[in-house]
């Protein structure tokens, strides 16, 4: 919040501008010869390197931090998009603020063709079980969502059902041969 704050004040003073592309952003600093002042020293050429080495330590390390501030902002960005994308395919919304930052940049390591095919996955097993209701979005996309991916979907099995033709029950009817049976019960009878 407080480099937000800083680039503001700096963009609204007229110390720098940016460039925007949709990867990074790159700030220029507007009269940049004025902040640098004269780097002409007096001293011996030993003491001058020693300077403008840490001199360029400190910038490379600072433009680092810079750089490492950018990625996280656009890394949580495209984290956003990319769950904002994700979030309108699936079939209930509900929860959405329950998914955390975290769980937003996984989805992104995932990608988005991986992610709209198992949530394809998940919403054919949905209409193949009519018993069965959708997860809350925010369980999908915090768990349940790795059931469905490449690695670890397995086709459901076809069930193929018996047709009965009992109109009073679901039950598969046994198949005795009566017979028989009466023979085995006749013997025991008879013989102890």
């Amino acid at each position: 919040m407080q480099v937000r704050t800083a680039i503001k004040k700096l963009r609204s003073t007229g110390e720098i501008t940016s460039k925007s592309s949709n990867k990074n952003t790159v700030f220029i600093v507007n009269n940049y010869d004025l902040y640098q002042g004269s780097n002409k020293q007096n001293n011996e050429p030993v003491t001058s390197k020693q300077q403008t080495d840490n001199i360029q330590i400190t910038t490379t390390k600072e433009s680092k931090e810079v750089k490492k501030d950018i990625n996280k902002t656009m890394c949580k960005a495209d984290a956003s998009e990319l769950f904002e994308r994700l979030w309108k395919l699936y079939p209930l919304k509900r929860g959405k603020g329950k998914v955390s930052e975290a769980k937003k940049k996984q989805l992104l390591d995932i990608g988005y063709e991986q992610m709209e095919k198992a949530i394809d996955r998940y919403k054919a097993d949905l209409a193949k079980d009519d018993w069965r209701k959708p997860q809350n979005g925010s369980t999908f996309f915090n768990s349940g969502y790795l059931d469905y991916l490449d690695g670890n979907y397995e086709k459901p099995k076809a069930v193929v059902k018996k047709q009965t033709n009992n109109q009073f029950h679901n039950f598969e009817e046994r198949d005795y041969d009566y017979d028989e049976l009466e023979k085995q019960l006749f013997k025991r009878q008879i013989g102890g």
